[in-house]
């Protein structure tokens, strides 16, 4: 089963703000990024990681909040400061710390708070004032209270506090799926009392975002209790390490044409092969048919038909002036091991020969998909 999607009308190229992910995580499936003051660092996972994926390191020394920001920007991390005095005091000295333990200390000495914007790709940050957020980190991970509201159902005559978590990770992952609700563990109150909380088994989409809203229900708490002492439990995420940006070229044959990868940037047991580039009429209409196979190794998690991890995947047809066009017309497989996707440019758009010297392809895949639980513990949550 294919899905196809034609993207002849009002057709603009891949969202820029996605393809920096790309070019800003060197590393692979198998390397440890650690970026400082704009250098880029590599060390082995560890075997006993609790998750597969590692957060990236920064280095931070600064006296106020524009120091901090400038010291984030050179390591390639845009910090928005807009809604703070530039010379706020933010004394930071930080050596290799993982990303959101960087950005919170930071945000602590600033007095402010963190703030993810546009579903989790910009991240600022703005006077705390009076909130009373918790948090929990892991690795490239951060999830945080929201809000909490108490509920009755009437129905059902229970009562629960509704607490609203967001999990945000670093940018430059590709996440694809989450659970659509933690497993809870342990919900305590400040009067001793431990209390259940409403579970699923069910996985949610992401797509485009690096951030996802989680809803808990924690059951039966006394009007007495002001506080839920400590929410622990775990999340189940799928996600891969990088996205792999395949390049083809020459792209006058002969096929097949097997992806390459920038230098130092490993495959891990992914292959991206262009079967054919050829013009073809369609309807009436004359198109650039680029046919690519894709295999993948064992092993990778395993999804519903429903359920697609190629949401991220993206071609990009670019001209010997270095523009990149997107396709007009999409044939996407479900995901698997050996999959077929068919992109098609159309000709009318195209300035040239797209077959001949300096004209390439370039597609990003991610790298192997692992599924794994992210732990989280939040302390003292405020209840109303």
């Amino acid at each position: 089963m294919q899905i196809h999607h034609d993207r002849t009308a009002n057709n603009p190229l891949a969202n820029p703000e996605r393809e920096p992910r790309v070019a800003r995580l060197p590393g692979g499936w198998s390397a440890l990024v650690v970026v400082m003051m704009g250098l880029v660092y590599f060390s082995p996972l560890s075997a006993q990681s609790p998750i597969p994926l590692k957060a990236t390191l920064l280095s931070v020394q600064s006296a106020t909040v524009s120091e901090a920001a400038d010291a984030l920007r050179k390591a390639g991390i845009a910090l928005d400061i807009s809604a703070l005095d530039p010379k706020t005091p933010c004394v930071v000295k930080l050596a290799k710390a993982p990303y959101w333990e960087a950005l919170e200390a930071v945000a602590k000495a600033s007095d402010a708070r963190i703030e993810i914007l546009d579903h989790g790709r910009r991240v600022s940050l703005v006077k705390r004032g009076a909130g009373k957020e918790a948090s929990s980190l892991e690795g490239p991970f951060r999830i945080v209270t929201r809000q909490v509201n108490g509920r009755l159902d009437l129905a059902m005559g229970n009562s629960f506090q509704e607490l609203e978590l967001l999990v945000h990770w670093e940018p430059r992952l590709p996440v694809f799926r989450i659970d659509s609700v933690p497993r809870v563990t342990l919900a305590k109150d400040d009067l001793g009392n431990a209390h259940s909380a409403g579970s699923a088994s069910a996985f949610s989409p992401v797509s485009d975002a690096s951030s996802h809203r989680l809803p808990v229900r924690v059951m039966n708490v006394p009007r007495k209790a002001t506080a839920i002492t400590e929410l622990t439990g775990q999340v189940t995420v799928t996600a891969s390490e990088r996205m792999l940006p395949f390049a083809f070229a020459p792209l006058g044959g002969p096929f097949p044409i097997e992806g390459s990868l920038p230098r130092g940037v490993p495959a891990g047991s992914v292959r991206a092969v262009l079967t054919g580039w050829q013009l073809e009429n369609i309807n009436g209409r004359k198109f650039w048919e680029a046919t690519l196979r894709l295999s993948y190794p064992a092993g990778m998690p395993v999804f519903e038909s429903f359920e697609t991890w190629l949401g991220e995947n993206k071609l990009r047809l670019v001209t010997p002036q270095a523009v990149a066009l997107a396709p007009d017309q999409i044939e996407e497989p479900q995901p698997g091991r050996e999959m077929t996707a068919v992109y098609r440019f159309a000709a009318a758009k195209i300035a040239g020969q797209p077959n001949g010297p300096g004209w390439s392809l370039v597609y990003d895949t991610p790298s192997p998909l692992a599924e794994f639980k992210v732990p989280f513990t939040l302390k003292d949550i405020p209840l109303p």
